[in-house]
């Protein structure tokens, strides 16, 4: 699980949280992708609205593409794991890269 907005450097991943809040994610028009990796996301402008921050529900299945996907790369889903809460302290989440 990795706290901040990210590229994973796969083709896809799959991912599924199976307990607590699913992953987070930005659509393009959202995010500056010159920022990732810099300063924490909050602080570092890559949030261009923080309403647009999205999250997947519990048990939904998505298909997260990575930066290495044809004829997508150095653009794939800017995604985080999000920050747990004294009502939901855990997570239990599943993640599969394909080959």
């Amino acid at each position: 699980m990795y706290p901040r907005f990210h590229v994973d450097s796969v083709t896809c991943r799959l991912v599924c949280t199976y307990g607590g809040i699913g992953t987070e994610w930005l659509e393009d028009a959202y995010v500056d992708r010159g920022k990732l990796g810099g300063l924490k996301d909050e602080q570092s402008g890559l949030i261009l609205d923080p309403a647009a921050i999205s999250a997947m529900p519990a048990y939904a299945v998505g298909l997260v593409k990575g930066r290495t996907w044809e004829g997508n790369e150095q653009h794939g889903a800017v995604h985080r794991s999000p920050q747990v809460n004294p009502a939901l302290p855990r997570r239990l989440l599943l993640t599969l890269d394909f080959a």
